[in-house]
């Protein structure tokens, strides 16, 4: 005799599923094949009082509806007021349950923001979500402040919150394909220790995308999503998901998701190596140059010559800004993409970013008008600090495209025995899921130098609109939190105003050091001393800045410690100093 309940499929329900990813989570937790039920309210009840489902999720429009049809519910689902997962009990009853508290308290743990006391403002609040996301804050102590269009505190006049700690976007705004749009701007909300958006994709919605400008810790909806089918496996299985295992899942379907984005020099091989990323995963590759070229009617070099590079430009950001909304893609963008500003967000929101680096004698020249106009030499001048600075991986050129996408894919994907101390950054601004395995005897004894130049010891006094407020001691702070993620040993943190000192430093850390990471500030521009220094150790190092110099004053264009280093990054405030310890960790491994 078969058994009806073991034939019976686990799915979602809703109206319209197409975007839902709740399969594949489903898949990736507990091997469970699921089914997309899709249905017309007026197909509702026939769907609830049939047989066809052992177990349901439940989405929009129907998480009040299906109530109606249930048998018993569990204490919070008769709390909240709806229900998001319904169990087919032993004797056929019907139990509806709500995992989304749990899904929405993971987001707040793994934010790390102590709520108790403190405010924090609801968007969207009257909705399901909203009321979700306002039970558990509550149930932590916040004092949960409601905002919406005709709220007492509105988007309008939301910045009047300075107070607040912690902001929640729990309405639809900015989620695909209105992205980076967002529901707010947080100017004038000076005091949030964190920014949470429910919405799971885009990875980075225009909300956290501000956010990360700002400096303020943030994460996505993906982890609750995540959470609150591992919760839901639970209810229909048994079967309890640990909470590393929510993580391990929510990441991996996060790189999945991601779109990989190539950048680097032109001629630096980022078609053929995205056409080999491709076919090794399966992804569709688009070609940026050759979509603009079916946009324009003609070749991209013709477009230059008739119209001028200007408007060129424009046409790569309108191309850029549609094709950027999708997921799952291998992007090929064109060398000067790095030119306009507001390409960053564009690529940003969506994708790992990485930076093919190819030896300037390789790069193929023919066909291209700005090359040949400009020359290799001060193209490279004028864009790789902002490669290096956009870039979330930097992947040194191959023998072939093939071994480049490799080693490409290898960075992205370490194989799960690997110790790898990866930072993925659409889930949390800065660093999400710190993933800390047990290090190597090799990992055990690597040591790192952190120098710092003239007067950045007056961090939080010295010109605090372009350095931040936060002073020496936090920088320090971030380098030794950073440097332990990365699996350094050690992390000695070095400050002096004088270039003699800084030059007898590196000298002291010959032998004695892995890598450096290095800030020379004001004797950036001026010492050939610390270049010296720094070429006769050949110690692998990371040149580093709080501001992004090269939108300053014509003389911080120069960068003489640069010639010694192999990355260099800008502009993301003290955050960039952990950039650079994963970048000089990632570059010790090779």
């Amino acid at each position: 005799m078969t058994d009806v309940a073991a034939t019976r499929p686990y799915g979602v329900l809703g109206r319209v599923l197409g975007h839902s990813y709740t399969p594949t989570i489903y898949k990736e937790l507990a091997g469970l094949e699921y089914v997309r039920f899709e249905r017309e309210p007026e197909d509702l009840q026939a769907f609830m009082t049939g047989d066809e489902w052992e177990g349901t999720n439940v989405t929009i429009p129907y998480k009040r509806a299906v109530m109606e049809y249930l048998d018993e519910l569990s204490p919070l689902a008769e709390r909240m007021g709806n229900v998001n997962t319904i169990t087919r009990l032993p004797d056929g009853r019907l139990r509806g349950d709500n995992t989304d508290y749990f899904g929405f308290q993971c987001l707040v743990e793994e934010l790390g923001v102590e709520v108790a006391g403190k405010k924090a403002l609801v968007l969207g609040a009257t909705g399901g979500a909203g009321t979700t996301a306002s039970m558990v804050l509550g149930d932590l102590g916040a004092i949960v402040v409601p905002v919406g269009r005709t709220s007492e505190v509105n988007y309008d006049n939301i910045a009047q919150q300075s107070d607040a700690a912690l902001l929640v976007n729990c309405t639809p705004a900015g989620m695909f394909p209105h992205c980076p749009d967002a529901p707010c701007t947080l100017e004038g909300l000076d005091a949030l220790e964190g920014v949470i958006d429910i919405v799971y994709n885009p990875a980075r919605t225009g909300l956290m995308l501000e956010a990360e400008r700002r400096g303020i810790p943030c994460i996505g909806g993906l982890l609750m999503l995540v959470a609150q089918a591992a919760q839901a496996v639970e209810r229909y299985t048994g079967q309890v998901t640990p909470r590393e295992r929510i993580l391990d899942v929510t990441e991996r379907l996060s790189r999945r998701e991601q779109n990989i984005a190539l950048i680097g020099m032109p001629g630096s091989g980022k078609t053929r190596v995205g056409e080999q990323i491709a076919l090794l995963t399966g992804r569709e590759h688009i070609d940026l140059d050759r979509a603009l070229e079916e946009r324009l009617g003609m070749p991209c070099a013709d477009y230059i010559v008739e119209r001028g590079e200007p408007a060129f430009r424009e046409q790569e950001t309108a191309a850029l800004a549609d094709i950027s909304k999708r997921s799952g893609l291998v992007l090929s963008t064109g060398g000067g993409v790095v030119t306009r500003d507001e390409n960053y967000p564009l690529l940003h929101q969506n994708s790992q970013i990485v930076m093919l680096n190819r030896k300037l004698d390789e790069l193929a020249h023919k066909g291209r008008p700005i090359t040949a106009r400009d020359g290799i030499d001060k193209l490279a001048e004028q864009r790789m600090p902002r490669y290096r600075a956009w870039a979330d991986h930097i992947i040194d050129s191959r023998d072939c495209a093939a071994n480049t996408a490799q080693a490409l894919l290898d960075t992205l994907h370490p194989p799960s025995n690997q110790n790898h101390h990866k930072v993925d950054r659409h889930l949390c601004c800065g660093f999400s899921f710190r993933r800390t395995a047990r290090p190597t005897a090799k990992e055990a004894t690597m040591k790192a130098l952190v120098i710092n130049g003239p007067n950045l010891n007056m961090l939080g006094i010295r010109e605090p609109g372009i350095y931040g407020s936060d002073n020496y001691d936090r920088l320090v702070q971030i380098c030794q939190e950073a440097g332990a993620a990365q699996g350094f040993d050690e992390i000695e943190v070095f400050q002096s105003n004088h270039e003699g000192s800084i030059v007898d430093k590196i000298q002291e850390a010959y032998g004695k050091v892995d890598g450096i990471v290095i800030n020379p500030a004001a004797y950036t521009h001026t010492s050939v001393a610390i270049l010296d220094a720094l070429k006769a150790v050949a110690i692998p190092a990371v040149e580093v800045h709080i501001s992004a110099v090269e939108t300053r004053e014509d003389f911080r264009q120069v960068s003489y410690a640069r010639l010694a280093c192999f990355a260099t990054i800008t502009g993301e405030g003290l955050q960039g100093y952990a950039h650079a310890l994963e970048l000089l960790k990632e570059h010790l491994e090779k």
